[in-house]
């Protein structure tokens, strides 16, 4: 996307723009300074193309660790996403949280993959 596009994007209702890194690695294998620069300056960078704050993180490939999570927390989101197709419910760490990936898929499709989980 370019960055008026993003722009665009985040301006949408019911949209919002969260951080991913700078150079998508496997954030558990990072040295404590490496890993709060890819976090800190992806939500910098997110920040500085929309005009908003940034308070959601994806982790890449949904690799974390506690340490990871505390490092996410420490850079001030509210949450983050994980990879695990689980069910939240009301206990679940919100940086901890699980998604359910989706595809292209047609209506009947979306709806057994993606509805059952609500």
């Amino acid at each position: 996307m370019t960055h008026s596009e993003l722009r665009q994007l985040a301006d949408t209702d019911g949209v919002s723009i969260g951080a991913h890194t700078l150079t998508h690695p496997s954030l558990p294998l990072l040295k404590r300074d490496d890993l709060k620069r890819e976090i800190s300056g992806s939500r910098q960078k997110c920040e500085e193309i929309t005009g908003r704050r940034v308070v959601g993180f994806a982790y890449p490939f949904g690799d974390f660790d506690g340490s990871t999570a505390n490092a996410v927390r420490s850079a001030g989101m509210d949450y983050a996403v994980t990879t695990l197709p689980r069910e939240a419910g009301p206990r679940v760490d919100p940086f901890r949280l699980p998604r359910v990936t989706v595809a292209d898929w047609g209506e009947a499709d979306f709806r057994r993959m993606v509805l059952c989980y609500g």
